[in-house]
């Protein structure tokens, strides 16, 4: 299968299929949590870089980058709601997928590449 054969929906939906499948069943076969937790955040925004056309691809990874950084502050809230209040998890993940969702869309609207 050559690169350029990438670009076609059905085949990145596909890849990004499988790749959550495997991530999902080998987080629930594995014990130790922090090898769970090394599983679920498979830098899948890495692997699928090659799928970018190469004149984007360093802004791609950039963008990719910054992502990261927000998921990180993200996850430290989705832990202070878990450990800290009495919240449901669903009511935690809420909230923080609320976070994610405007903390992205400000910082799409007020950075540029």
């Amino acid at each position: 299968m050559a690169l350029k054969d990438f670009h076609f929906p059905w085949v990145q939906f596909i890849i990004g299929g499988v790749l959550f499948s495997l991530i999902k069943i080998i987080s629930e076969r594995v014990s130790d949590v922090r090898i769970a937790s090394i599983v679920a955040a498979f830098p899948i925004g890495l692997i699928t870089s090659f799928m970018i056309e190469k004149d984007k691809r360093a802004k791609y990874v950039f963008s990719y980058s910054i992502n990261l950084c927000v998921l990180l502050i993200v996850a430290g809230i989705f832990l202070i709601l878990l450990s800290k209040t009495e919240l449901s998890i669903f009511i935690s993940i809420g909230i923080s997928l609320i976070c994610w969702l405007i903390i992205n869309v400000l910082k799409t609207k007020f950075t540029k590449l």
